[in-house]
């Protein structure tokens, strides 16, 4: 299996394998490239909702960043055409993606030391109220950083064009993560990113736009000059 700090560094080369193109609303979807603004807008967005104030238990912000980005590792394991497919899912199609998060975690495993963060992108898709996957872990036994990375990735979702539907306007998509407080999410995972205002979202999409341009230089460049306690102090 693939080593995933592999998968961080190099994007798959060769006569068959297609550069995403800027602006792709699959690019995020195609591989594990740290250029492409989906990867960076979950790093920035998981860290801004944590320093806001969900971070509530020993935890290091480090867990959180490095969950958001390995967060999709699993999908380089699945068929392109389902991945790139410019419709709605069948049934078929959504289990086969689904499958995404246990391989996920399975290949963060292999990192020693990287257990935690490897928990962590398994359960990004389990549900506050046991309904999610794989594990259907319920409340508090989904680790932290699982828990904010779930409110990222979904508000992301919603607020990036698909190939079957435009982006959610910022206010409509915030409205859907309040109304997912206590099923889908942690209620104070909710209540944190509730405190952003709304104009300070569309100030995370320019700056991840930005960081795009670099890919992981930048994004680690502005993640590791965030102020050095508040990234590993137990709170």
């Amino acid at each position: 299996m693939t080593d995933p700090v592999y998968l961080l560094f190099h994007r798959p080369e060769g006569p068959d394998t297609p550069s995403p193109k800027p602006g792709d609303p699959n690019e995020s979807e195609q591989y594990l490239d740290l250029s492409n603004p989906h990867i960076l807008r979950m790093a920035l967005f998981s860290i801004e909702i944590a320093r806001s104030g969900a971070v509530q238990e020993p935890c290091v912000l480090d867990d959180i960043y490095f969950s958001a980005l390995l967060h999709d590792v699993g999908k380089t394991m699945l068929r392109e055409e389902v991945l790139n497919k410019p419709a709605p899912l069948t049934p078929e199609e959504r289990a086969h993606v689904e499958t995404h998060a246990a391989l996920g975690g399975e290949m963060v495993g292999q990192i020693p030391g990287w257990e935690r963060v490897s928990r962590s992108v398994r359960a990004h898709h389990e549900w506050w109220d046991g309904s999610g996957y794989p594990d259907r872990l319920q409340g508090e036994t989904i680790p932290l950083p699982a828990r904010i990375v779930a409110v990222a990735d979904v508000f992301d979702a919603l607020t990036t064009r698909r190939p079957y539907r435009e982006p959610l306007p910022v206010r409509a998509a915030i409205r859907h993560i309040r109304n997912g407080s206590g099923t889908h999410f942690d209620p104070e995972v909710v209540e944190a990113f509730l405190k952003i205002p709304d104009v300070e979202w569309e100030h995370f999409r320019r700056q991840a736009e930005l960081l795009a341009s670099d890919g992981l230089i930048q994004i680690h460049s502005w993640y590791f000059q965030l102020d050095e306690n508040a990234r590993r102090s137990e709170l």
